[in-house]
């Protein structure tokens, strides 16, 4: 308990009431090895007043030793997490619910963005919202990929099939030292199959899917532009999580205090109006009425709340990538591959230069069925993974440690240290193992590294070693 009075004691002054109809249902999975981390997320939607009832946590209790990558206990909560995914969205058709990793914090922005997020899903027909995965891990080979420790969903139809298609990949094709080392993430950018040059994106079974501005979360250590308009905090490219989260939620808590006060009847946040020039106006208008009501606010109150507003200004408008004219955020055009907002016109110039290429390693569901029938059903090499140092490239194998050559590191240039467990047959199903090359190994489904340190997947259960990326 010790862990959640610490987290407490960072946010004592977030502290909301939030009416029960005004937020999404949250999922998420944990179990008890786990409890240093999770006490940020839990103290977090605590603090902010998050209604109870709208809080939904499936504890796994202490898993059975070993923990960490690759392992028994890890991928049982893997697992858990995706049937847990599909019998929410079977209970609740029509609906939308909000589902994370234990290794995020939530901050007062998270209240106000959700209903940005539904009117961007409405507006655009979305199923699904993701994060941006911001790895910093082969990141060429990545471009386009999403993150799974945070989704927005609607229940429906396209959700559900969707989801039950990754439930049973991961069920079919474990990671169970396994080449390479699928996780969730992997099926799942799998079956979304991302497109240079289109928006919203279409993956499997129609599901329509778009990723959130980047400002919107904290991906590892905190930028400045992203703290004070940041609904979340992903603790990633890190050794040390539960150090990391205290850190950002200090940084945070500055820029973003929570009001709830009224002026002159009217909510000091943004209403739903349509245009920016109004909203702004709007702003204004409220800033004056602070002013003119200070004394009775009192002068910490009226601090609090302009402060507030100058985060809702700052919230208001981003300007597109290319030429710079501002509109609402939720009006540009969001690249999954860098995260740049393009206006309609910057857009669509754009679009008509791509040819709609996939970007990322990982291939499409629809490339497997469409393989032929000898790559679906005949068992490749089984040699990948064990041998000499550079033996992975050439069929032979590679021993439990070693140097990839080729194998840039992003953030250092050298060659990758590497260290592998003993590696099982590679999988007939996915054709693109069977290229040669060193490129695959060791990195697939990695959700962000630190140079030096193990790389934790992001699900909140384990670990790849590995030193040098």
């Amino acid at each position: 308990m010790k862990d959640m009075h610490e987290a407490d004691d960072e946010v004592l002054d977030w502290q909301a009431e939030i009416p029960q109809g005004d937020v999404l249902p949250i999922l998420a999975v944990t179990s008890a090895n786990y409890r240093p981390v999770f006490s940020f997320w839990e103290s977090s939607l605590r603090t902010l007043g998050y209604p109870r009832q709208k809080i939904h946590v499936v504890d796994l209790g202490e898993l059975a030793p070993p923990f960490g990558y690759c392992t028994d206990s890890w991928r049982c909560a893997i697992d858990r997490q995706l049937a847990e995914v599909v019998k929410w969205i079977t209970s609740h058709p029509g609906e939308y619910f909000i589902h994370t990793d234990t290794d995020i914090q939530f901050f007062p922005e998270f209240v106000h963005l959700q209903r940005e997020w539904l009117q961007w899903m409405q507006d655009e027909r979305l199923d699904i919202i993701f994060m941006r995965e911001r790895t910093e891990v082969v990141p060429d080979m990545r471009r386009g990929e999403v993150n799974a420790g945070f989704c927005v969903v609607h229940c429906n139809e396209r959700t559900r099939r969707f989801w039950q298609r990754v439930l049973d990949e991961e069920q079919a094709y474990p990671k169970m030292d396994g080449y390479p080392p699928y996780t969730d993430q992997f099926h799942l950018n799998r079956g979304l199959g991302h497109r240079l040059g289109i928006f919203p994106q279409e993956g499997a079974f129609g599901v329509r899917w778009a990723t959130i501005p980047d400002c919107q979360c904290i991906w590892g250590t905190a930028r400045l532009e992203e703290v004070p308009l940041a609904a979340f905090h992903h603790a990633v490219n890190t050794p040390d999580k539960a150090a990391l989260l205290k850190s950002v939620r200090r940084q945070v808590r500055r820029a973003q205090p929570l009001c709830t006060a009224k002026v002159a009847g009217a909510d000091v946040g943004v209403a739903a109006e349509p245009g920016l020039a109004q909203q702004i106006d709007r702003l204004a208008d409220a800033v004056a009425g602070l002013r003119r009501s200070g004394a009775a606010l009192g002068a910490s109150q009226c601090d609090v709340a302009l402060r507030r507003l100058l985060v809702e200004v700052q919230a208001l408008a981003k300007s597109c990538a290319q030429c710079g004219l501002l509109e609402p955020w939720r009006a540009l055009r969001w690249r999954c591959d860098d995260g740049q907002g393009y206006c309609q016109s910057c857009w669509r110039e754009w679009c008509a230069k791509q040819d709609g290429a996939r970007t990322h390693y990982c291939g499409t569901w629809v490339d497997a069925e469409h393989a032929p029938a000898q790559e679906k059903t005949a068992p490749a090499a089984s040699g990948a993974g064990r041998g000499s140092t550079n033996s992975v490239a050439n069929g032979k194998g590679a021993k439990r440690g070693g140097r990839l050559k080729g194998f840039v590191s992003a953030r250092s240039g050298a060659d990758v240290d590497f260290k592998i467990r003993p590696s099982a047959p590679r999988d007939a199903r996915y054709p693109e193992q069977r290229q040669p090359g060193p490129q695959r190994l060791g990195v697939v489904g990695l959700r962000g590294c630190q140079h030096g340190e193990p790389k934790d997947l992001g699900c909140g259960m384990g670990e790849v070693e590995s030193r040098g990326c």
